[in-house]
């Protein structure tokens, strides 16, 4: 079973990326195993870490148990650790770009990469660009809630 935490903050990255987004989320990555498998610039791109250091960042953190992805989602994630963060992805939100390139990663690509790769394509749409929104709205009804901060 894969979990997928959805995240967000009071500070101005947080703000920027939910405004440029239209997200309700600024941040989104897997929980595996207690470490997080993520893609934060601040970090360089695709890192994994202990899920203390996420709580400690976010505020409010939401993540959701998604019984219909295999684990082999966890597996291509920890394939891209040590690619970089896709900076052109944020900066680019208003231009179309492959959001499908594994060169770089933004957070939400990752997740809705990894997802596809393993099986499971997560995004139902066609589009240029995968935002935290994104991934929050293919929440399924099977997706089971399984920790809530604030």
């Amino acid at each position: 079973m894969v979990k997928i935490f959805f995240a967000d903050g009071n500070k101005i990255g947080s703000i920027f990326i939910r405004t440029v987004t239209w997200s309700d989320f600024s941040h989104v990555g897997f929980i595996h195993d207690g470490m997080v498998i993520d893609s934060q610039l601040f970090r360089g791109g695709v890192t994994s870490y202990d899920v203390a250091e996420l709580v400690h960042h976010y505020p409010r953190i939401r993540v959701y148990e998604f019984p219909h992805v295999s684990a082999e989602a966890i597996t291509y994630a920890c394939e891209q650790l040590g690619k970089k963060y896709d900076l052109a992805a944020l900066i680019g939100m208003g231009f179309q770009r492959n959001w499908q390139e594994d060169d770089k990663w933004f957070c939400s690509e990752l997740v809705a990469a990894s997802c596809a790769a393993a099986g499971t394509p997560i995004i139902n749409k066609s589009t240029w660009r995968v935002t935290p929104q994104d991934v929050w709205e293919c929440i399924a009804p099977g997706c089971v809630p399984s920790y809530q901060s604030q």
